[in-house]
């Protein structure tokens, strides 16, 4: 292996590993080169403002979807939150978020002086005043889909459907409703899409003009013509072979989960091109590490769970995973607990926000969102109060954490009343 980023990277492209993570083209080529690497010309039209044949390929992928609205995004679905999350600073100054959400819902919150409220019903939007948004992620990290129709009313509701781009294109699959006030869709995830490549629709108007607007004043102005020639590229070929393409995936997922030996349990999903194994109490990560020795790489191991994304392209790879599952003897060994006991803090001064070492900041309130990517969801958030059980679980999982910099925690002091 090289020791340069550019090396390491075409080291692995390189080596035919199988790969069970994003982005869903897997590897495999999908006719794009560097030759398309353009930006704004006479005859390749304007993201921010499309006119011309980027929006073709809009109005497309809105029918795809049943939609009336769509908008293309290269720089991910944290760009779709971000725009999602100014429009929703245009209709009040709270949100409430239906379970889990990515670290991006709170970062962008905090940026458009939006107060978030965690619920876990639709009754409790009643106590919450000058409520702007409802924002609800689905399916989550792990396949499962919520009926969010329920929280459909006269507030926004904002999906963030990142891992389920792929459900417009098969029957098999999930819906992609039209309930949502704004369908935020990562296309790379599961799809045969550039890294980057996103996409939000909508069906109201005054919604619509609104997050032309938001991405007009969030996205880059420089947006890759590469990812963007790739969603075209995915649409056009899933409206015409979608259906098929993952009859196949889900029918050789199907004999991998009737074959699973039975030490290793196949949790159902929404999503059955979500392949999530439980380890039935056994440290996931190091069931990971171990695939990693022979070649395959999965989404996510997450406490006693393995995540492998299954794509129309990547299926056929599942008898070699199915394979080597079997001849592996799972070691017992313990992973942590993620209720760390955390406390709100309702006195400090976030001028006085500082890095400090972890070792430091026992006491401190958390001036930022962290936890462990992938999911990418909070375990701490603004506001909160670091304790020593967090400190202990950051310091021994250093290299999954999101949030820290240069590993230190961005934090204040903890004054009390």
């Amino acid at each position: 292996m090289t020791n340069s980023l550019s090396g390491v990277i075409k080291d692995y492209a390189n080596s035919n590993a199988i790969r069970f993570h994003m982005p869903g083209h897997n590897g495999s080529d999908i006719k794009i080169d560097t030759s398309m690497d353009i930006t704004e010309l006479s005859f390749s039209d304007n993201l921010i403002s499309a006119t011309g044949i980027i929006s073709d390929t809009e109005k497309l992928i809105a029918s795809a979807y049943n939609m009336n609205y769509a908008l293309m995004l290269t720089s991910g679905a944290t760009s779709g939150i971000a725009i999602a999350m100014y429009c929703a600073s245009l209709f009040g100054s709270n949100v409430a978020i239906v379970g889990n959400a990515h670290k991006s819902v709170y970062n962008y919150a905090n940026i458009f002086a939006l107060k978030t409220h965690n619920i876990n019903c639709e009754k409790e939007l009643e106590k919450l005043q000058d409520l702007s948004a409802v924002i609800i992620t689905s399916p989550d990290y792990f396949g499962m889909v919520t009926d969010y129709s329920k929280y459909k009313g006269k507030h926004l509701l904002i999906i963030d459907q990142s891992h389920g781009a792929h459900f417009a294109f098969s029957s098999k699959l999930p819906d992609i409703s039209s309930d949502a006030d704004i369908l935020i869709t990562s296309w790379h995830k599961t799809l045969p899409v550039l890294t980057g490549g996103a996409v939000m629709t909508c069906n109201n108007d005054d919604i619509y003009t609104k997050l032309l607007l938001g991405r007009n004043i969030l996205h880059s102005s420089s947006p890759n013509y590469m990812i963007m020639s790739s969603i075209d590229n995915c649409v056009r070929g899933m409206i015409n072979n979608g259906e098929i393409l993952y009859e196949n995936a889900i029918n050789a997922i199907n004999i991998f989960k009737n074959n699973l030996p039975s030490r290793y349990e196949y949790l159902p999903v929404s999503d059955p091109t979500r392949l999530v194994i439980s380890l039935k109490g056994v440290n996931a990560s190091s069931l990971a590490s171990i695939l990693e020795k022979y070649n395959i790489f999965l989404e996510m191991s997450y406490l006693d769970k393995l995540v492998a994304i299954i794509t129309p392209y990547n299926y056929q790879h599942l008898p070699k995973f199915l394979q080597v599952l079997a001849s592996i003897n799972l070691q017992e060994n313990s992973f942590f607990d993620l209720d760390f006991d955390l406390v709100i803090a309702y006195n400090y001064d976030e001028r006085k926000s500082r890095l400090m070492h972890l070792n430091d900041c026992c006491g401190m309130v958390c001036m930022t969102s962290i936890g462990v990517y992938p999911p990418g969801v909070p375990i701490i958030n603004k506001g909160q109060v670091i304790n020593a059980k967090l400190i202990t679980f950051l310091t021994e999982n250093i290299n999954d954490i999101f949030g820290l910099i240069t590993g230190k925690i961005f934090a204040t002091d903890n004054t009390k009343e």
